[in-house]
């Protein structure tokens, strides 16, 4: 399979003259204008699509908030491996990933230097809980959303970091609760991202700060492999940014982009 990379130039240089292809394929969930393309063919039902506007991936068709609510609440995503997505054993995994972050862990250095004070962080699909055991043993006042009663019960029990088994829309927090969010690996999982960042912004106080975590479909690594990107998993992924489309997002949400930085 060629790599994907030509093809984007070819339909970013069409858009900067006007002269895009007319198509009748779904419209973008970020900025609604029409894909251009199909990038690839995926196991069925899916296709990956793109966009030349916001350089955004998108997998059609989008599973419904039902299908999806139903993938994530099962035991065996956290546990065991579901239908070959989710973790072999998130539990044991991030007892080990915690012990590492708590030797250092850029990602929250960098929201710290904006709220060094720290206060309460927000970590919007939690799982079980060992990243806002870190932000707690920084200082933080950790709270938690996750879809999983299973993993948000871990989460309670064993790192007591106030997580509730919610989507963040139905957790009912305040306007501007949060000193700080933390949004990670989760954006891709959802048919549409900018409605979680506007609540996510909503709860967030003014000079709070928000750290999001991507896939990086903007990488030589995405482009080179195509459909055999490792990050491209229907229904677990549904949409791949790339800086351009994390902009986009942060525009729409009403957020200051400070910094981004990309990662092997």
């Amino acid at each position: 399979m060629l790599p994907i990379w030509p093809a984007t130039v070819f339909d970013r240089t069409l858009q900067r003259i006007g002269a895009g292809r007319c198509s009748k394929l779904p419209e973008c969930p970020l900025c609604s204008t029409p894909a251009s393309r199909v990038a690839c063919a995926l196991a069925k039902p899916y296709r990956l699509l793109y966009c030349p506007a916001c350089d955004l991936g998108y997998v059609d068709p989008m599973p419904t908030t039902s299908e999806l609510t139903e993938f994530y609440e099962s035991d065996a995503y956290f546990q065991g491996g579901h239908e070959g997505f989710g973790f072999t054993n998130q539990v044991e995994t991030g007892d080990k990933l915690r012990d590492s972050l708590l030797w250092g862990w850029p990602y929250l250095d960098e929201l710290e230097k904006i709220t060094p004070s720290r206060g309460k962080i927000l970590d919007v699909g939690c799982g079980t809980g060992f990243r806002l055991s870190v932000a707690k043993a920084r200082g933080w006042e950790p709270h938690g959303v996750e879809l999983s009663e299973y993993a948000s019960g871990v989460a309670n029990e064993r790192y007591a970091v106030n997580a509730k088994n919610c989507r963040l829309a139905d957790a009912g927090f305040d306007n501007d609760s949060f000193d700080a969010i933390m949004i990670n690996a989760v954006l891709e999982h959802v048919p549409d991202p900018i409605e979680l960042l506007i609540e996510a912004t909503r709860v967030l106080k003014p000079s709070g700060g928000m750290a999001i975590l991507l896939p990086h479909y903007g990488s030589p690594r995405s482009k080179m492999r195509g459909a055999a990107w490792n990050e491209i998993r229907p229904p677990e992924h549904l949409t791949f940014h790339s800086h351009a489309s994390i902009k986009v997002m942060a525009a729409a949400a009403g957020l200051e982009v400070v910094k981004i930085s990309s990662h092997p």
